[in-house]
C-alpha cells in the first residue's frame, strides 16, 4: 500500500509540474499586458516599463520560468498584483466559501442521487424509471449558467424570496447556487447508480442470494449495490475536486465569493501570481481526491489490493 501510494505522489508531483508549465506560457502569450494594468490605463511608456521591470516581466521567458518555478519550490506563491497581499493568503480568506459550496452540494447530490439510481433501476422500464432516468437527461443537458440565471429570475426577481448574489444572507445566499450545482451533478450520479446498479442486478451473485431467500433489501444493499458503487465513488470524488477547485460559472453568475469567482476576476486581471497559485492549490486537490478515491476502492472491495 505504502509503496502504491508513494508511486502515485511521485507521479503526482510530474503531473502539477506540467500543469504549472502549461499555465505559466498560456498566461504569457494571451492578449493583455498586465504591467499596463498595474501601472494604469494613463501611465507613461516610462511608467508601463517600469512597472514591468518592477513584475519581472522585462526578463526573458526561461528565466521568469526559472525564477517562478524556485520561488514555488521555496513556497512562496508570491503577491497579488491588484489586491497587492500573498496569494495564499486571498486563496485561504476564500476557500470557506468553496468549502460550504461544495459540501452541500454533495450532501444533496448523495442524498438524493444514489437513491433515485437504485429506484430506477429496480423499476427498470417502468413509469418511474422512465421518468427518473427523463429527468437525468435534462438535468445533464442544462448548462448550469442558463439554470442559474432562470433561478435568479424566478426566486430572487420575481418572488423575491432568495438572494440573487452574494453571500451576505447566511444560509439564504447559499440555496440558489447549491441548488443549481446539486442538480447538475445530481443527475449525473442518478444516471451512473441506475447503470452500475442493472449491471450488478444481472450478476449471478445476486440470483444466487435471492435463491437462497435472503430480503430483496439485503440483496440489493449487500451484495448489488456494494459492488455497483465504485464507479459512483470516482463520479462523486472528481466532482468533489471540481467543486473544491471552485465552480468557476456558478459562482461567477451567483457572485459567490469562492475560489471559481476568484479564478475568474485573476484571469481577467492578467494576475499572473494568483492565476498561477489558483492552478497549483487546484492541481493539489485534485491529486490528492483521486487518490483518496483509489484508497477507498479496497474498503469498498476487498477483492481489490494495491501493490
Amino acid at each position: 500500500m505504502w509503496r502504491y501510494v508513494l508511486k502515485r505522489l511521485l507521479g503526482a508531483i510530474v503531473t502539477i509540474l506540467g500543469v504549472l508549465t502549461i499555465v505559466f506560457l498560456l498566461l504569457r502569450f494571451i492578449p493583455g499586458d498586465p504591467a499596463r494594468l498595474v501601472a494604469g490605463l494613463t501611465a507613461s511608456p516610462e511608467e508601463v516599463e517600469a512597472a514591468r521591470e518592477r513584475l519581472g516581466l522585462n526578463q526573458p521567458l526561461p528565466i521568469q520560468y526559472g525564477i517562478f518555478i524556485g520561488n514555488i519550490l521555496r513556497g512562496d506563491f508570491g503577491t497579488s498584483l491588484f489586491t497587492r497581499r500573498p496569494v495564499m493568503q486571498d486563496i485561504v480568506a476564500r476557500l470557506p466559501y468553496t468549502f460550504q459550496l461544495a459540501l452541500v452540494t454533495m450532501v444533496l447530490t448523495t442524498v438524493l442521487g444514489i437513491p433515485l439510481g437504485i429506484l430506477a433501476a429496480t423499476r427498470e422500464k417502468m413509469w418511474v424509471d422512465h421518468v427518473i432516468s427523463v429527468g437525468s437527461l435534462l438535468g445533464i443537458s442544462l448548462p448550469s449558467y442558463a439554470l442559474g440565471l432562470l433561478l435568479i429570475v424566478v426566486f430572487a426577481v420575481n418572488l423575491k424570496w432568495l438572494p440573487a448574489a452574494g453571500a451576505g444572507d447566511g444560509i439564504r445566499s447559499i440555496i440558489l447556487p447549491a441548488f443549481t450545482l446539486s442538480l447538475i451533478f445530481l443527475a449525473v450520479i442518478t444516471r451512473i447508480t441506475r447503470g452500475s446498479m442493472l449491471e450488478a442486478l444481472r450478476q449471478d451473485y445476486v440470483r444466487t442470494a435471492r435463491a437462497k431467500g435472503l430480503p430483496n433489501h439485503q440483496v440489493l444493499t449487500r451484495h448489488a449495490l456494494r459492488n455497483a458503487l465504485l464507479p459512483v465513488v470516482t463520479i462523486l470524488g472528481l466532482q468533489f475536486g471540481g467543486l473544491m477547485s471552485g465552480a468557476v460559472l456558478t459562482e461567477t453568475v451567483f457572485g459567490w465569493p469562492g475560489l471559481g469567482l476568484l479564478l475568474t476576476d485573476s484571469i481577467f486581471n492578467r494576475d499572473y501570481p494568483m492565476v498561477e497559485g489558483l492552478v497549483l492549490f487546484i492541481a493539489v486537490i485534485f491529486v490528492f481526491v483521486n487518490l483518496a478515491v483509489d484508497l477507498l476502492y479496497a474498503a469498498i472491495d476487498p477483492r481489490i489490493h494495491y501493490g
